[in-house]
């Protein structure tokens, strides 16, 4: 007959447990050590909270919508804004230029939202006035700023308000925000306008780029179909070399296809 051994009831605490438990009863171990031993537990929640980890849900529908909406509109925008279309820049949202402190892109944004007379404004004065002069505006127009002032040593009142145009443009370009539509900080004036006298290569690139995109996103038959693609954002793709039947190979070498017949098709790039 066997012989059994009552080994008694476990208490509920062993000896190798009590080592490792710690005397004021918080879990020390960091939330990396939790990982490795569960590792589909939340990082930050203990094994003694099973209500608060029972709590947490997969996003609804509504939030996965709103988080994808979030990732489309801080998409990349491409190397080449100086060749977008009015349309592709009026897509453009304010907010991502400048959390990405896309200088080209905001002052592109910037002249879309110019008046038709501003544009043609802007456009006459680097044909007629010259970078080097309105560089030298530039500097002027910001020490007006700087005194709270409303005159330009020997700028006429007609004059004036074209420079100021100008160089609110340029603001949008240096602080990299909408400055037609908001006041600059005066410790950005001053130091901007320290810049200015030191010869800093911004306006000059500054002038390139608006005389670049004034001829190109702007130019007049741009602006006269605002909805057409650039060249830029076009592919053409076309199935001319697509291989032909044997019967069509034959007919092809005594007959050339009709110009009528060829296909292609446009792609536009945003």
């Amino acid at each position: 007959m066997p012989e059994y051994i009552d080994l008694g009831s476990p208490s509920e605490l062993s000896e190798s447990e009590d080592d490792d438990a710690p005397a004021n009863g918080i879990c020390t171990t960091p939330p990396s050590d939790h990982n490795k031993q569960e590792p589909n537990a939340h990082p930050y929640l203990l094994e003694s909270d099973p209500i608060i980890a029972d709590t947490i849900e997969a996003p609804g529908p509504a939030v996965a919508a709103t988080a994808l909406t979030t990732i489309r509109s801080q998409a990349p925008l491409g190397d080449v804004p100086e060749h977008a279309s009015i349309a592709t820049v009026g897509r453009w949202s304010w907010s991502q230029l400048e959390d990405t402190q896309d200088r080209k892109r905001i002052v592109s944004k910037a002249i879309y939202e110019m008046s038709s007379i501003d544009k043609e404004t802007m456009r006459e004065r680097l044909q007629q006035v010259g970078r080097v002069q309105m560089i030298r505006q530039f500097s002027a127009c910001v020490d007006m700023l700087l005194r709270g002032d409303k005159r330009m040593p020997r700028i006429l009142p007609q004059d004036l308000s074209k420079i100021v145009t100008f160089t609110e443009l340029f603001l949008c370009w240096w602080l990299c925000g909408n400055y037609f539509k908001e006041k600059p900080p005066q410790p950005r004036l001053e130091e901007l306008a320290t810049c200015l006298r030191q010869h800093s290569p911004d306006p000059a690139t500054f002038c390139d780029y608006v005389d670049t995109v004034l001829s190109t996103t702007f130019s007049r038959a741009a602006l006269s179909n605002p909805m057409q693609p650039s060249q830029a954002e076009v592919i053409e793709i076309s199935d001319d070399d697509e291989p032909l039947p044997q019967a069509s190979q034959q007919r092809k070498r005594n007959v050339d296809r009709p110009g009528s017949l060829q296909k292609s098709t446009a792609i536009v790039v945003d």
